[in-house]
């Protein structure tokens, strides 16, 4: 059984090495890659990654507002982000001490002193009330089910008689003319 923790635990830590190495280095410019004229102004983040939790929506350079989708009681985020232009500088407020409803601020300056806010709310998700709604139904379900098992064995004794209900017959009447 260890020797399957070994393998598994090699496993992970080399997965986690390729993935983080790719996302890592996904914004970095190659170098044959030319930064456009305006680059001295642009303000843009290029790539953003949320460590840990959901961004929403998918994370795109021409959206300015996002949710960061967190259990209860998160109270720091980490984000990793490449500018749009090597001339750009980045400042985030606040990464600590978050609360439900905590706002982080990305601020982008350009070279030239243009500056442009990405905004990013913590959301507590709420994956306690799913489990507990989740919790109670099982238990109608449960419920239904042993009363049915009941009924059926009462029953099959003989002690409570089901019946069909009779259908009244009710008339029709015959008009002659």
């Amino acid at each position: 059984m260890k020797y399957f923790k070994n393998i598994a635990l090699f496993i992970t830590i080399v997965f986690t090495f390729f993935i983080g190495f790719s996302i890592i280095n996904a914004g970095v410019p190659s170098r044959g890659e030319n930064l456009s004229p305006t680059a001295k102004n642009n303000t843009s983040i290029r790539y953003l990654f949320v460590y840990d939790y959901e961004l929403s929506p998918a994370f795109d350079p021409n959206v300015y507002e996002y949710d960061i989708i967190a259990p209860p009681k998160t109270d720091s985020v980490k984000l990793t982000y490449r500018t749009g232009s090597l001339y750009s500088n980045v400042s985030v407020d606040q990464t600590d001490n978050l609360t439900n409803g905590s706002v982080v601020i990305v601020t982008v300056t350009a070279q030239d002193g243009t500056k442009r806010d990405y905004k990013f709310t913590l959301r507590y998700s709420n994956s306690k009330l799913l489990y507990t709604i989740l919790i109670v139904l099982i238990i109608i379900i449960l419920i239904l089910a042993i009363t049915a098992l009941v009924l059926y064995i009462l029953w099959k004794k003989g002690i409570i008689k089901i019946t069909k209900k009779e259908k009244k017959n009710i008339g029709t009447q015959n008009y002659v003319n």
